[in-house]
């Protein structure tokens, strides 16, 4: 994690997103899910000089104006009169790029948006491109529910402090700890020809732990020494290459607006 913004607990996340902007280098690419799809959110992205892959929203009818394949096409999309009116600098219509696919497994079709017009990148690297941004969602899970020391996701992070101040410091300390952790896995993926991603984390965060606890509590083995055992530990904790999302977010107790997923005999 390279950059972090926070805000109050009723903050939009669209504002709190806009204070990364300038964090942004022309040519970078942004992952966005269809919480981020707002026309001057994504023209001031277009305006950084970034390029954008984004997951449409169902409301959006964009005309069809040239087509790569049946399902990767350049489109117009014209922008509502309540962005123009806001903002000057915003055309009538604007052309992008929409691919839409069905996950394996899945049914629903997901459609996407992007400034990538050149038809030299293929419709299943966006698809796939767009696939990467799951990875922040790990991200979360490895904080809140193992680095915070929650049993479940549903039981939420408690900071101990009681002033914003020592909140923030809270905060950027397990952000610190997260980064610590990750950098440990790269080192000892790189030094046994091993991608990080098949390093078990959590094995890592227990190995950590153990020998912060030995080297505190037992001085007879030095701490190089524990630190040789560690990362030994630590690389021989792989997990299975992940698949990637092959099913439709569901629940299988219907307690939110997601479809009920049921057992099948």
């Amino acid at each position: 994690i390279k950059e972090i913004v926070h805000g109050r607990y009723r903050a939009y996340e669209l504002d709190l997103a806009r204070k990364l902007f300038p964090k942004l280098k022309k040519g970078v690419l942004v992952l966005m899910d269809r919480l981020f799809f707002a026309f001057d959110f994504l023209w001031d992205i277009h305006g950084q000089g970034c390029d954008f892959v984004v997951r449409m929203t169902s409301v959006c009818s964009p005309r069809v104006v040239n087509r790569f394949s049946k399902s990767d096409v350049i489109v117009e999309i014209s922008i509502p009169r309540h962005y123009r009116r806001r903002r000057g600098d915003m055309p009538r219509t604007w052309m992008l790029r929409m691919v839409s696919y069905v996950p394996e497994g899945g049914t629903e079709t997901i459609r996407l948006l992007t400034t990538m017009l050149d038809p030299k990148i293929s419709r299943n690297e966006i698809a796939a491109l767009y696939h990467e941004r799951w990875e922040v969602e790990t991200v979360f899970d490895e904080i809140k529910t193992h680095l915070a020391d929650c049993t479940t996701v549903n039981r939420p992070v408690v900071f101990r402090s009681r002033t914003p101040k020592r909140v923030k410091q809270e905060l950027y300390g397990m952000v610190t700890a997260y980064n610590i952790l990750r950098g440990v896995m790269a080192d000892v993926g790189e030094e046994n020809d091993i991608a990080p991603t098949r390093l078990s984390f959590m094995a890592t965060l227990e190995r950590v732990r153990e020998c912060m606890r030995d080297v505190m509590l037992d001085h007879s083995i030095s701490v190089a020494t524990r630190i040789r055992f560690m990362r030994s530990a630590i690389a021989r904790a792989t997990v299975p290459k992940r698949p990637g999302r092959k099913f439709p977010r569901a629940v299988k107790v219907k307690m939110s607006g997601y479809p009920l997923k049921r057992n099948v005999a």
